[in-house]
């Protein structure tokens, strides 16, 4: 895939559903995030193909970096 198709964009509910399922594949924690809404969420999308998602946790001026996944078919494809 080129990266000009690459399209990053806030996620959405369904956005996060998709998301845990990839997080529980992949063997990474999901226990929170059921309950938790998209916002400071990311989605990483080629057109409707989801590609990754990830998740930035803010306390005051400090983020936690959390619920990073790439899919395995477009890892290491820069």
């Amino acid at each position: 895939m080129e990266p000009a198709n690459l399209e990053i964009r806030p996620a959405s509910a369904g956005d996060l559903a998709t998301a845990i399922r990839s997080l529980e594949a992949a063997g990474l924690p999901v226990d929170d995030l059921a309950q938790r809404s998209p916002e400071g969420f990311l989605t990483a999308a080629v057109g409707d193909t989801f590609v990754g998602f990830v998740g930035l946790e803010q306390f005051d001026k400090v983020g936690l970096l959390r619920s990073l996944i790439v899919e395995p078919e477009f890892r290491s494809a820069g």
